[in-house]
């Protein structure tokens, strides 16, 4: 695994960082990967399972470059993409503010404090009106859905857009959502509203905000 990582430095699929952020991570599960895969053999791919530090080996790879997982698939059977993207599914991701999210970046300061110092972006995307069933919640969505951030919000109407909260760091390259909301045209004072709840939620996790862009 040392050398597959080496090769993808040097072909440029990862950066040096994130290779050495995989070799350390490595050195920890390279036995428990194994043997995994060593019983992994005698399965087929459909009844395969992974320990936890196989998952969190493949998360994080797969995270910094679904390309360079591609390619270590190529020599070695991890989990399916498919199977890792199943995991994700289990963070709550409703329209809202993911409270998930603002955890880990407050972990990644008391691991870099360089990754405190951030903009706020905010950009609505076009989606096409429908409503799709959900099994989860035995209800459909598509509707207008600002989460729990603004009451007494009219839902009946189809959402036409997207409003994505974004954080990117200015001293790191760090670039994270940190939340969206379905609406179908959203006045300039619910919109300030949602401008302050992310900054105030920004300010709890420990990061420093220093501007905010808007088209």
């Amino acid at each position: 695994m040392d050398e597959v990582i080496k090769i993808m430095k040097d072909k440029l699929v990862i950066s040096s960082k994130e290779a050495e952020t995989l070799q350390e991570n490595f050195k920890n599960t390279h036995l428990e990967f194994l043997y995994n895969f060593k019983d992994n053999l005698t399965y087929l791919p459909c009844g395969r399972r992974y320990t936890d530090e196989v998952k969190e080996f493949a998360l994080t790879l797969y995270l910094y470059s679904p390309k360079a997982y591609k390619y270590v698939r190529s020599i070695i059977p991890p989990p399916n993409p498919s199977l890792i993207r199943k995991w994700s599914t289990s963070i709550k991701c409703d329209p809202e503010f993911i409270e998930e999210v603002f955890t880990s970046l407050s972990n990644q300061i008391d691991a870099s404090p360089i990754n405190k110092d951030c903009c706020l972006v905010i950009n609505a995307m076009g989606i096409r009106k429908q409503t799709l069933w959900n099994p989860k919640k035995v209800q459909y969505s598509g509707f207008v859905d600002l989460g729990n951030e603004i009451p007494n919000v009219q839902c009946d109407k189809l959402a036409s857009e997207a409003l994505v909260f974004l954080l990117v760091g200015t001293r790191s390259h760090c670039k994270c959502p940190i939340g969206y909301f379905l609406m179908n045209k959203i006045s300039a004072k619910d919109q300030a509203v949602l401008v302050s709840k992310s900054l105030e939620k920004a300010a709890k996790a420990g990061l420093k905000v220093w501007s905010v862009t808007a088209d």
